[in-house]
């Protein structure tokens, strides 16, 4: 058998995890690939205005469905679904070695007099990347509160749009190649950032001032509402 074991009483263990400084095992790493990498890349369109909603209705009660232009369509890079892939990886390999520590014998015992047994060797780094890993990915779903997510690339800014569309070149991909291409598949996002002549785009991270705006902005219309309340 290529990567499973007997153990002394007779019962199949993985002994696939071989993790190197926290890093997950090459077997673990393609499982959670397969289960994450369709959300890597998505289609967006910009925020439906109006008159979007008004065909989208008159299409749907005939029965049809509005597409969008292919000139109003983008691309989002999801760097949190990344962080979930990593996550996952090092998950299951942690249930590997629960799973091993608990019914394989070998790992249950220390390489030499004094040291710590295999599994624990192998547990104290994957474990310690793991809880990192969580506390990363709690880090950047508190970011989705700020104006400007850090962990996502969209065309919906000018120059996220501009390496995009120059990577989805370079692949010698395009809209076509993505299953969702209708809008009632691509994901509605906005605004759009719009750079008139003279001006110039939005830095990565956003402005200072326009940070600071809307969280006066945010704390504003909290009293409000508990002005209201």
């Amino acid at each position: 058998m290529d990567d499973i074991e007997q153990n002394t009483t007779g019962t199949s263990i993985d002994n696939t995890v071989t993790p190197a400084s926290g890093i997950a095992s090459p077997q673990s790493w393609e499982k959670a690939y397969k289960q994450h990498y369709e959300n890597f890349v998505t289609l967006v369109s910009p925020r439906w205005a109006i008159q979007d909603f008004l065909i989208r209705m008159v299409c749907g009660l005939c029965g049809q469905t509005a597409s969008v232009p292919r000139s109003r369509l983008g691309y989002r890079v999801n760097f949190a679904e990344m962080q979930r892939m990593y996550m996952r990886a090092l998950q299951i390999d942690l249930i590997k070695l629960g799973v091993e520590m608990r019914f394989d014998e070998t790992s249950q015992k220390a390489e030499g007099w004094g040291d710590m047994p295999v599994g624990l060797k192998k547990m104290d780094a994957i474990l310690k990347a793991y809880i990192q890993a969580v506390r990363d990915y709690e880090y950047m779903t508190d970011a989705t509160q700020k104006q400007y997510d850090m962990f996502i690339a969209s065309s919906e800014r000018d120059q996220d749009h501009v390496h995009l569309r120059a990577a989805i070149l370079r692949a010698q991909k395009g809209v076509d190649d993505f299953e969702d291409s209708e809008q009632k598949y691509a994901l509605p996002t906005g605004p759009w950032e719009v750079v008139r002549a003279g001006e110039k785009p939005v830095p990565i991270g956003g402005t200072r001032n326009a940070s600071v705006q809307s969280l006066l902005r945010r704390a504003l219309l909290t009293r409000v509402f508990l002005a209201l309340l």
